[in-house]
């Protein structure tokens, strides 16, 4: 897939270094893309704020992007830059493509996979907590896999 509009793609303006390759899912309050960022010559997630007028909005944007930007953890997902392109804020962060920690417990088998998975997610936790951070949403769909398995909040 390209920069062309498509759906919710159409909304925002992807600055044309990064390639979108499809989009990963939305929640409440944005959109997440996968792309390909061509200058740092990597897979990237961009997180996108839609465009809007509420000011409350874009600085809980802006605050999660300097949260995620504080913490640096093996199960949390890494941070890479928040931008703007034509007055949409985004997030470019580390892509994870695994899966879902929801996806991944469907096909587990194995106990002490599924525990050991489990420790890595708690251990991640409690780095956010240590940094004086709430996760405030921390469910299965929100917990991504890496290939090798490793879980990332």
């Amino acid at each position: 897939m390209s920069n062309e509009p498509t759906t919710m793609l159409s909304r925002v303006t992807v600055p044309p270094r990064f390639e979108v390759k499809g989009e990963l899912g939305r929640g409440g309050m944005a959109v997440v893309f996968h792309a390909f960022d061509k200058v740092g010559r990597r897979d990237v997630a961009l997180k996108f704020l839609p465009p809007t007028d509420d000011e409350q909005m874009r600085k809980r944007f802006q605050r999660e992007a300097v949260d995620l930007a504080a913490v640096f953890h093996p199960n949390v997902v890494d941070f890479y830059s928040l931008g703007e392109s034509e007055g949409q804020e985004f997030i470019e962060m580390e892509y994870v493509g695994g899966g879902t920690l929801g996806s991944f417990l469907r096909k587990c088998d194995s106990l002490r996979t599924v525990l050991q998975v489990f420790a890595q997610v708690a251990e991640g936790l409690h780095h956010i907590h240590e940094a004086g951070l709430v996760h405030r949403d921390l469910k299965p769909a929100n917990v991504l896999m890496t290939e090798d398995g490793i879980p990332k909040i």
